[in-house]
């Protein structure tokens, strides 16, 4: 008896820690302004890209992009900073397990990286 409830504890810890290791990825996607289709989007998340994708040209809608950003339960409440052509976007947004959030990026400063408060 005391075998089988070990047994089915440690099937239990096994299956919290993959469901806690991978959870569905989080979509934004919106538009880009002052970019051209190919400009690279990177997602970055405490100083590590976690995500890419191109801007793209959308006939009658202009440049968008859409990008799926993985990670794990614990993240919900981790920054991330989009980064368009290597110009930092100065705002920070939540990642949401199965999300999918609508994010017009504005148009980066050129040179005028994002600095962290």
């Amino acid at each position: 008896m005391k075998t089988k409830i070990m047994y089915a504890l440690l099937i239990g810890v096994v299956c919290l820690s993959l469901i806690a290791a991978s959870a569905p990825p989080c979509l934004f996607y919106g538009t880009v302004t002052g970019y051209p289709a190919g400009t690279i989007i990177n997602v970055v998340r405490g100083g590590v890209v976690v995500a890419s994708a191109p801007v793209v040209a959308v006939p009658g809608y202009g440049t968008m992009y859409s990008v799926f950003v993985p990670g794990a339960l614990g993240d919900e409440v981790n920054g991330l900073f989009f980064r368009v052509g290597g110009n930092d976007i100065a705002t920070s947004f939540n990642w949401r397990s199965g999300g999918v959030v609508s994010l017009n990026l504005p148009t980066p400063r050129p040179g005028r990286p994002y600095s962290a408060p």
